[in-house]
């Protein structure tokens, strides 16, 4: 799972709701009469259309189109007199503009959005829009635009193994966080310092604080973020060898992503169920989870999680005994390797694919890949990969 986001994937949370509230269900039998309400119809269908297209440019932080979508939905709900759709708009409205650090404009939807939810009696959209209205005036806080960019040092500092530094980073960050009342800031800070005690292998302190990152986005309602520190507690189980307890953790992770919609997390925790099982022993569980989460990464197009299945694939399979198959995968992730530029994998390849060849009994073809992943190694300086 990884690096806790800033983010409002409350917001993007909505996904599930929306994509059953508004879209309209013609009647089995349209009289001739009916024509203007076919009309009104196709009108609500194109706002929920262009609703739907907003959320989801706003989750790929497409922000400035995200707005021309919903700005277009709002025009239309407010034309066929649909109080619900345009109290949703609303806020999708605002919490673009929170993004965009226009916290006065974020404010002024939030409090329209608001209004509607109050009237039409929509409790979800309500707590969703306090949430964001609540952010939204610590958002021109000072002290929490100071928080933000010490996250964001500490995610810096993380990504280029300063593990030390990030630490401290993220405990600034947490203590004003504290005080200012930004829970869900509070939460962010847990989660990445979970994450960094996992690097660093003291696992008890990641477990630590990803329960208390957990606790918060559960009192936050942030199921993105739920499904994040659930993921990363299974991380921190699986590094301890406790895999029942991390594929405990791993499927309640997937059942909110599968819930939300959220494709990326769900591919997430699937390699990590397979990578448990196959620690396991349970090699036909992990290429079940594996495949999975390929056709996951084939249907995103992400070619690292490409690699990183088809190489857990290529190990299953040879522990399976199944030297042409784990031979084939291997050899695609290989490849997959050089394209990527990564030569870290690239060593990784050659390595499992010497190891195949020294179970088939062809020494010396296994000598030439573990010359290669040798040389590699010593290349890029990696002393443990070289050892």
């Amino acid at each position: 799972m990884g690096y806790y986001k800033i983010g409002r994937s409350v917001f993007v949370s909505l996904l599930v709701v929306l994509s059953t509230s508004f879209v309209p269900r013609l009647p089995m039998v349209l009289m001739t009469s009916r024509v203007l309400a076919q009309s009104r119809v196709e009108r609500q269908a194109e706002a929920s259309r262009l609703l739907l297209k907003g959320i989801q440019e706003f989750k790929a932080e497409q922000f400035e189109v995200a707005l021309q979508s919903f700005q277009k939905a709002l025009i239309i709900f407010r034309e066929i007199e649909n109080r619900k759709g345009e109290g949703w708009t609303l806020s999708g409205l605002g919490f673009t503009y929170f993004e965009l650090q226009d916290y006065p404009k974020a404010i002024d939807y939030h409090k329209q959005s608001l209004v509607i939810a109050r009237e039409v009696k929509d409790s979800d959209l309500e707590a969703y829009v306090q949430q964001g209205l609540e952010d939204a005036k610590l958002g021109s806080n000072p002290q929490k635009a100071e928080a933000d960019r010490l996250l964001e040092q500490g995610h810096k500092q993380n990504q280029t193994g300063k593990l030390i530094a990030a630490l401290q980073s993220f405990q600034q960050a947490l203590q004003i966080y504290r005080e200012i009342k930004d829970r869900n800031g509070q939460g962010v800070s847990l989660g990445n310092l979970g994450v960094v005690y996992n690097s660093l292998r003291d696992y008890s302190k990641a477990i630590d604080y990803h329960q208390q990152s957990l606790a918060i986005k559960r009192e936050i309602k942030d199921r993105e973020g739920e499904a994040n520190s659930l993921g990363n507690l299974g991380l921190a189980y699986y590094s301890l060898g406790d895999y029942p307890k991390a594929i405990e953790y791993q499927r309640k992770s997937l059942k909110i992503a599968r819930e939300i919609k959220d494709i990326k997390g769900e591919g997430a925790a699937l390699n990590d169920l397979g990578l448990a099982y196959l620690s396991l022993g349970n090699y036909r569980k992990a290429i079940e989870y594996q495949q999975k989460f390929l056709a996951i990464a084939k249907e995103l197009e992400d070619r690292k999680s490409q690699y990183k299945a088809f190489s857990h694939l290529g190990q299953a399979y040879l522990s399976l005994g199944n030297l042409t198959k784990a031979t084939d995968f291997l050899l695609t992730s290989l490849a997959l390797a050089i394209e990527l530029k990564n030569r870290q994998n690239e060593a990784s390849a050659f390595g499992n694919l010497g190891v195949v060849h020294i179970v088939s009994g062809d020494y010396p073809k296994a000598i030439e890949y573990h010359q290669k992943s040798l040389a590699i190694a010593r290349g890029i300086k990696d002393r443990l990969a070289e050892g």
